[in-house]
């Protein structure tokens, strides 16, 4: 999955009367002096910017972005600002001047969180960083070859053949023994880690670099994840190409993964073809912050949909109402799926358990490897009970929004 999450400002009014500009006190200096880059955002609605403080994003009303830009491009002088503001904002009665406007988004933007790799944010329990972003982006140079129509192409039939060639052949070859768990997450495994490199491919080809590569605990779901933050520099169509690198790549290696068990009649290749087709669905769903929700999101130009389905209100954000409560509704239909579901298998997972490690086991490394395969089988069978919990959170946050007036 892709990480990049568009922070933004919370919501606050302008003063009420204008008045003297006052110098910018040391907190706000000192975040000027931390300030990147202020560019406009390709999106729907008023016109926005994106403005980059460190490593984080944000983004800014039209006369701030403007003012900001021009900050930067005078390298940088407070005047050049100064005036582009108040070229985008006449000064009229009730319009705040350029010193308490700018005083009061680089205090929304103080007042915002850090993106942090350990603290809990969103539906993220965790995250670790696993590749750097030397090694990373290392990877995406090689491989973004892969994006020219030519290559895309020719992989995208011979994955599209690859598939065709499983589907047509025996499915009961998919039982026969020798599948070994272990053996079938691994692959399951490698092909995850190819999605993650897709999107700092996709980044690279976009004229951005990645931030690495992550690990991490998304809801109950132990993810890999690519730190892309960076596209929001980029226009929709090359963040397009960021947000679907991933399936893309993951598509190419499990349709090849597919053909290759099909010709060879191999147990853990069809088993973990079938595990990484359920995944590449699992991502495309909007309701959680996966590839599909970042692709809904560039394909339609609305950003922070899952904040304003929780009753957020960001800044500058723009999204139809209709739009906005037809998604909230679906984020409520899949949050009583997820919970239905588990609660469903739940009893018989549990059962099946017991039986797991009531069973007699082997010695020597038979049973070390016995033990491994009994461990990730419990994870597995536990699942929807962790899921049960994580879906109660959203749900009733989702429920209390529909009791509002």
């Amino acid at each position: 999955m892709a990480t990049g999450s568009l922070e933004l400002a919370p919501r606050g009014g302008w003063p009420g009367e204008q008045g003297d500009a006052s110098p910018l006190g040391p907190p706000e200096q000192a975040l000027l002096a931390r300030l990147v880059s202020a560019q406009e955002l390709d999106a729907r609605g008023p016109r926005r910017w994106i403005v980059r403080y460190g490593d984080a994003y944000y983004v800014a009303p039209d006369p701030i972005g403007r003012a900001l830009a021009a900050f930067l491009a005078a390298a940088p002088n407070l005047a050049a600002a100064e005036a582009a503001y108040r070229e985008a904002v006449p000064q009229a009665a009730g319009m705040p001047s350029f010193s308490e406007a700018l005083r009061l988004f680089l205090a929304q933007v103080q007042a915002s969180p850090p993106s942090g790799r350990r603290r809990r944010e969103g539906y993220w329990l965790f995250r670790w960083p696993l590749l750097p972003a030397r090694w990373a982006d290392a990877l995406a140079s090689r491989f973004a070859w892969l994006f020219r129509p030519l290559p895309c192409t020719v992989g995208l039939l011979l994955a599209s053949a690859g598939l065709f060639l499983l589907l047509a052949s025996d499915p009961r070859a998919a039982a026969l023994p020798g599948a070994s768990p272990v053996l079938v997450f691994g692959l399951l495994l490698a092909i995850v880690l190819w999605h993650e490199v897709g999107h700092c491919a996709g980044a690279w080809m976009g004229g951005v670099r990645s931030g690495g590569i992550g690990v991490g605990v998304y809801l109950v779901f132990p993810v890999f994840f690519a730190d892309v933050r960076h596209s929001w520099c980029v226009p929709r169509r090359s963040r397009l190409l960021v947000d679907g690198g991933g399936l893309y790549f993951q598509y190419l290696a499990t349709g090849l993964l597919a053909g290759a068990s099909a010709l060879s009649h191999w147990p853990p290749g069809r088993q973990a073809v079938l595990a990484s087709a359920f995944l590449m669905l699992h991502t495309l769903n909007p309701c959680i912050k996966m590839d599909g929700y970042w692709l809904l999101s560039d394909l339609l130009g609305y950003y922070n949909l899952h904040e304003r389905a929780f009753g957020a209100r960001p800044a500058a954000e723009v999204v139809p109402r209709r739009f906005l409560t037809a998604y909230r509704l679906a984020v409520i239909a899949f949050f009583l799926l997820l919970a239905g579901a588990s609660l469903r298998v739940l009893p018989a997972h549990l059962q099946q358990v017991a039986e797991l490690w009531t069973s007699p086991s082997r010695d020597g490394w038979e049973g070390i490897v016995e033990a491994a395969q009994r461990g990730l089988s419990t994870l597995v069978l536990l699942l929807p009970g962790l899921v049960l919990l994580a879906s109660l959170g959203p749900l009733t946050r989702l429920f209390r929004l529909l009791r509002r007036p």
